[in-house]
């Protein structure tokens, strides 16, 4: 996360400009309209808007903000010329995909992003059409392909007829979908709502539901002149290869025709559509699977635009879709409404208003539902109210929404006089909403921290089989009594020596294991990370009478090399096994054991500490002779180390100080420092066991280093371990 000093550097920069609550998003000479938002799903924070931008001639800009939009940053061309109709949405994994078209080229197009919407991809052409296209849309489906393992990323457009057909009426027109199951990469048409003798085809719309069904909306005009009669809908259980339930809702076009056979008010300055916007409700709550089909028409003839609704509720394997209902129904003309639903099921729904004089007003208001588009909340004015004047009136065909839980953001554009910029520019605005937790989850805050506290990098959720990382802190939703994997950091904190300790619920210790299986209790606490500074630390081996190599077993509870399929490496705390390393062991920030913990104690409340166990029986060669070597003692410096039992060749270890060094004391079986193996007092002493139940058992006394030791060979020839006896 951007520290609290960098955050307010930004914000008292250039990018971030208020009036009334609300930001401009890009002050640019170029005027921005018909605005689409979305937020990253891994980093809620990160928000993506884009826009069409005008000048000589039509571009798409877009704008990216790391701190919920408070500041933002972009450019006003991503595309090139004659570009129009952006989308802008997140996949799961927080990659970003702008979809536009190039209408002198009958193409689209879109780019792709791994980092937020700093830098984006070259262009990937999505589909040309043989004549004519308009109005693409676009939507990421939440779900993995189960072929692919990708998300699939579905378009639809209006693909008009030949030249040769354009002279009949309605215009042959097709809503064409295509659907890339290789994250974006490539495309191809899945379905194609064809020519209606009774109606052209155009302005769809579609969203992807929580199980991968998809959702399709469009109007049906009745000629020539874009007049809607109709709004129709269907939806998909087959990732888009077959549609059922279709269904139609009579509808009157809003505004009066005007230039260019479009429909205008506001004294015919101001274009108006009426076309369908269509979400799905992908939370756990009562309402998920639901779909909400948004748009601005007439319910008679003569009235004024109403802000319309339908809803799709799932039912046995079926939609059943509602008689339309008006979400604004007042005198004044509404339009241009961008529906959303956030992760915990609020559906809000951004919209125009204003009478049909044109020394009126203009007002951008919010409304939410909480309990499925039953009854909406006013949340009032979003924006500044504004005018429009001849040679300045465009204001796009649809608006930007995207919403989070207990948030809405709102991206749309105003006219205001400005002799720095454009009068036409973007506006986004961060609404607080109600927030719907359903009874048996937990909202669930989860984070990282450093040895400072601070939160940083990422944490990851396994999610469809993979594991997905999230900015932190980052609230899940989650499930009660669920079994929810997470996984911490695996490498340093950058440009530290700090890896990651343990796992902590309300300040206590949980766990050790890098990635853990955690059961979500009911009102479960926040789950957090801890990372702590390494150091070096070395094992090393003697030979009390001479003699090099040789190695020692080291216990690392932290040491990431246990593959736990399918969730690959991690550590194993305190079930992680002795392992046996040639000495001498250097256990450094540089190795694969990345350091050690100083400090790290063998006792006190859930203790996870390092041990040691030296290793008997090490055959070394000294002056041309195999000795076996068994250990005897333990050397080292009480400032640098602790011991738990140091009179054992298994013990706890605590590293005191960085590069405090440990030495494990090896003696040779039989092996004497004298070469006079007969010298009175030095020589060895052999004694059988006159036992005859025990015959060819011995007992070997010898002196070496000033001290006397003793072995015994069994009955079966086998030589034990030397014991001291004396000094």
């Amino acid at each position: 996360m951007r520290g609290f000093l960098l955050c307010l550097i930004f914000c008292l920069l250039a990018y971030g400009t208020r009036l009334s609550g609300q930001i401009r998003v890009f002050p640019s000479p170029r005027a921005q309209v018909e605005t689409s938002i979305a937020v990253n799903p891994t980093d809620p924070e990160n928000l993506i808007g884009v826009a069409v931008t005008q000048g000589s001639s039509n571009q798409i800009g877009y704008y990216y903000s790391f701190d919920g939009g408070m500041t933002w940053n972009g450019t006003d061309n991503i595309s090139g010329d004659g570009a129009g109709d952006p989308v802008i949405a997140f996949n799961p994994d927080g990659v970003a995909f702008v979809l536009y078209q190039i209408r002198n080229e009958n193409s689209l197009y879109l780019h792709k992003s791994y980092d937020g919407g700093v830098s984006w991809s070259s262009r990937i052409r999505v589909f040309t059409a043989q004549e004519d296209l308009d109005k693409p849309w676009m939507a990421i489906s939440p779900v993995r392909n189960s072929v692919t393992d990708s998300f699939n990323v579905y378009v639809s457009v209006t693909d008009f007829a030949v030249s040769t057909e354009k002279s009949l009426d309605p215009i042959p027109s097709s809503i064409v979908l295509l659907r890339s199951s290789d994250g974006g990469n490539n495309f191809s048409i899945v379905e194609t709502i064809g020519y209606s003798s009774q109606h052209y085809r155009h302005g769809s719309a579609l969203a992807v539901g929580p199980e991968g069904e998809v959702f399709l909306a469009w109007a049906n005009c009745n000629t020539i002149v874009p007049s809607t009669q109709e709004i129709e809908m269907a939806w998909s259980s087959d990732e888009g290869d077959t549609f059922q339930d279709f269904h139609t809702v009579p509808t009157f076009q809003i505004g009066s025709k005007g230039l260019g056979n479009n429909y205008y008010i506001k004294s015919g300055l101001l274009r108006v559509i009426s076309w369908p916007l269509v979400v799905v409700d992908t939370s756990p709550g009562n309402y998920r699977g639901r779909a909400y089909v948004v748009w601005s028409g007439r319910q008679n003839k003569q009235g004024s635009a109403d802000l319309l609704m339908v809803k799709g509720v799932p039912s046995g394997g079926s939609v059943n879709w509602s008689n339309p209902v008006a979400v604004d129904s007042s005198s004044d003309e509404d339009w241009m409404g961008a529906p959303a639903v956030s992760p915990d099921g609020v559906l809000s729904i951004l919209y125009y208003s204003s009478s049909n004089q044109l020394s009126d007003p203009i007002h951008t208001f919010l409304k939410y539902s909480t309990n499925g588009g039953n009854s909406f909340t006013d949340f009032g004015e979003v924006g500044s109210p504004f005018t429009i004047v001849a040679g300045s009136s465009f204001m796009g065909d649809y608006h930007g929404l995207a919403a989070w839980i207990g948030k809405t953001y709102a991206f749309w554009s105003e006219r205001h006089e400005d002799s720095t910029s454009n009068d036409r520019q973007v506006y986004f605005r961060s609404l607080a909403t109600d927030t719907i937790i359903p009874g048996d989850y937990s909202l669930v805050e989860v984070t990282q921290v450093d040895e400072s506290g601070q939160d940083f990098g990422e944490i990851d959720r396994w999610n469809q089989g993979v594991f997905t990382g999230y900015d932190v802190p980052y609230k899940f939703l989650f499930k009660e009594n669920s079994l929810e994997v997470l996984r911490a950091r695996q490498d340093f904190k950058g440009g530290t020596t700090q890896k990651f300790l343990e796992w902590q619920e309300n300040e206590n210790f949980k766990e050790v294991e890098n990635h853990h299986n955690f059961i979500i209790a009911a009102s479960q606490p926040p789950i957090k990370a801890v990372f702590k500074t390494a150091a070096n630390g070395t094992l090393k081996v003697s030979f009390i009478d001479g003699g090099s190599g040789g190695g020692i077993e080291f216990q690392d509870p932290w040491l990431i090399d246990f593959n736990e399929p399918p969730y690959g490496m991690r550590n194993q705390g305190l079930s992680a096994p002795f392992k046996f390393y040639q000495a001498p062991v250097h256990i450094t920030t540089d190795s694969y054991f990345k350091g050690v913990f100083l400090n790290q104690p063998y006792t006190g409340n859930n203790p996870v500490f390092y041990s040691v166990r030296a290793v008997d029986g090490q055959q070394v060669t000294v002056n041309g002779k195999s000795i076996t070597w068994d250990w005897e003692s333990w050397s080292y410096d009480p400032a640098q180390i602790d011991l738990q039992d140091p009179g054992s060749k298994q013990t706890a270890v605590v590293f005191k100080q960085d590069g405090a060094t440990l030495t494990a004391n090896l003696k040779g079986r039989r092996a004497s420092d004298t070469p006079q193996a007969t010298f009175p007092n030095n020589g060895h002493k052999v004694a059988y066991n006159p036992n005859p139940f025990l015959s060819g058992e011995m007992a070997l006394v010898y002196a070496d280093r000033g001290r006397i030791y003793q072995a015994v060979r069994s009955s079966a020839g086998i030589w034990q371990k030397d014991v001291a006896v004396a000094t």
